[in-house]
């Protein structure tokens, strides 16, 4: 929110702030289906952040809760418009699978298991490598991803 109210500030009266966040995780294809994956390897933690992941990707992802941060930090007329588009994740198959377990819903079960997780590595790797193959295309590997457009103006002042 402190960060919110920071742009705020920043932003000349009448001024538009534009901005894209993800949506929830699950409308994410791959990164949903990755975690899932992993899931199957290691068990995902007690302590977690649903549905948001935390203070991450998805922190924005609930329309409501992004417009009541935005009238909160002192913008008006928020509006949210969806936005679903291909998508990606990678120029190839392993580089999709290097992402995926670096950042993401998938990353964050990895490293929240620590040590369980990386005695299965390989396991984890190949069975992401198998299942990102159907979206391996031309253009890399792309899939469906599903964003919001974000924006809200700073009031006029007087």
């Amino acid at each position: 929110m402190a960060a919110l109210r920071n742009v705020r500030e920043a932003v000349e009266p009448g001024g538009r702030l534009v901005m894209v966040v993800w949506r929830q995780k699950v409308d994410q294809e791959i990164m949903y289906l990755a975690e899932q994956i992993v899931e199957r390897y290691v068990e995902e933690p007690d302590e977690s952040d649903e549905p948001t992941c935390g203070p991450g990707p998805f922190s924005m992802a609930n329309a409501d809760t992004t417009s009541g941060i935005l009238v909160a930090a002192g913008f008006h007329e928020v509006e949210l418009r969806r936005l679903d588009l291909p998508y990606r994740f990678g120029a190839d198959v392993d580089e999709a699978v290097a992402v995926m377990l670096a950042l993401g819903p998938a990353a964050e079960v990895v490293r929240l298991a620590g040590d369980d997780a990386e005695q299965v590595r390989s396991e984890i790797e190949a069975a992401l490598g198998e299942a990102f193959a159907r979206y391996d295309g031309p253009d890399g590997v792309v899939a469906p991803a599903s964003t919001w457009i974000v924006s809200a103006t700073v009031p006029e002042t007087g």
